[in-house]
């Protein structure tokens, strides 16, 4: 192994070189030290505090809504060892709310200070050194929020709606002048998009007056920092509208029966998915036993949730031809039973069911006879007890087609319980 030789590091130019600008920046510091041992520094953007216990601004009510700037630079002169190391946490800048005696504008003068009290240094100089600052009195209010993006557009065969602001209602803190004069608020985005579904967007929000001037924010304070806009965005179609029949007689062919809607058909607006998989809007049902000679049906439009009714209609009537229609009242005497509860004995009181009303062509209405009806009472879905009771009769028309009996028809039966 070689021994270290010191000679021959001394030889190293290398080595010379490092070792030379160690020396050179030691001897330099020291120089300095010695020589000029203070030092100047500038150090910025200290915020400005204040307190304002005990003084009568307080006393009244008062709160400080804006420091102008609310941040300044200071110059600290001292010990250059110990100025070099100073930082914004080091100091404290302030001002004395003292003189306050009412709300309002003041220019009041700054005053800085070293958290550590070290007499290794001073601050010379406070830029600027007054500040612009404003007391009020601080109130709120909840204002209604809109939204606006003008500069959405949307593909053919798609509606764009109104945009809806999120919140659409907010509190606003602020000076009590100018919360007086606060109304209201949109939150406006300037997305600029063709759009085929409902998006929603980042969003401004625009303070104003009642006279539609707009407010300076920076004099409010809110509960939320961000807001947004909701693009609600509908892909159009036409469908038909649809009912159905119920308690339809077996003899009866629904669709030879002849009718005019005052309106077949609505422009409806939702998700391109859900417009793709919607055929038709079924309005409800028209109960055969109340289909009479003159009879109009109203039903109140109604669209499946998700969908908007554009068109501007709610309504519709239907109105059936009857021009070859007629009806005539029949006694039944053919009263039947079935399904009777087990262990009753049941038996009907009524020797017939008069003025029954049958409707339907007249070519066979002119033809019907008592006979041609039956009417039968059945216990599935009517409960019984013993003694006498009303119950409900279902009345047919047998062996005759597109006739029916209009409304409901009852008789008196005695149910005794069997030994």
């Amino acid at each position: 192994m070689k021994k270290f030789s010191f000679g021959r590091l001394i030889e190293n130019k290398r080595f010379t070189m490092v070792f030379s600008i160690l020396i050179a920046v030691i001897a330099w510091l020291v120089v300095v030290i010695q020589l000029d041992p203070m030092q100047k520094k500038v150090i910025r953007d200290i915020p400005v505090t204040y307190d304002l216990a005990d003084t009568q601004a307080d006393k009244l009510g008062l709160e400080v809504i804006k420091i102008e700037p609310a941040n300044v630079s200071i110059t600290v002169e001292g010990k250059r060892y110990q100025v070099s190391k100073l930082t914004q946490a080091d100091f404290k800048v302030e001002f004395s709310a003292v003189s306050i005696q009412g709300a309002g504008s003041y220019t009041l003068e700054l005053r800085a200070s070293s958290k550590e009290n070290s007499s290794e240094f001073q601050v010379a100089n406070i830029s600027p050194s007054t500040v612009n600052v404003t007391f009020d009195k601080v109130s709120s209010k909840t204002i209604t929020l809109t939204a606006q993006a003008p500069n959405i557009k949307v593909e053919d065969d798609f509606i764009l709606e109104n945009p809806v602001p999120t919140p659409d209602k907010l509190e606003v803190k602020g000076p009590e002048q100018y919360i007086d004069r606060l109304d209201h608020g949109i939150i406006m985005t300037d997305a600029s998009e063709t759009l085929t579904q409902t998006t929603t967007k980042k969003g401004t929000l625009l303070l104003y007056d009642v006279d539609g001037n707009q407010l300076d924010n920076s004099w409010f304070t809110f509960d939320r920092e961000t807001f947004e806009v909701v693009i609600p965005v509908y892909k159009q179609a036409t469908v038909p509208l649809t009912f159905k029949y119920k308690n339809v007689p077996a003899n009866l062919d629904t669709s030879k029966l002849e009718y005019s809607m005052s309106v077949n058909q609505i422009d409806i607006a939702g998700s391109e998915d859900a417009v793709q998989n919607i055929s038709e809007i079924n309005l409800g049902y028209i109960d055969i036993r109340e289909l009479d000679v003159g009879k109009t049906f109203q039903f109140n439009i109604s669209v499946p949730s998700g969908f908007k009714n554009i068109s501007n209609v709610t309504q519709v009537t239907v109105t059936f031809t009857d021009t070859n229609w007629s009806s005539k009242l029949l006694d039944v005497t053919d009263i039947r039973q079935s399904n009777i509860p087990s262990g009753y004995t049941i038996t009907v009181q009524n020797s017939s069911i008069q003025n029954v009303k049958i409707v339907g062509d007249q070519s066979v209405i002119g033809t019907l006879m008592p006979n041609d009806l039956v009417a039968t009472v059945d216990y599935t879905s009517q409960p019984i007890k013993e003694g006498s009771q009303t119950v409900q009769v279902t009345i047919e028309v047998v062996s005759k087609e597109n006739v029916w009996v209009v409304g409901s028809y009852d008789c008196i039966v005695v149910a005794q319980k069997n030994p």
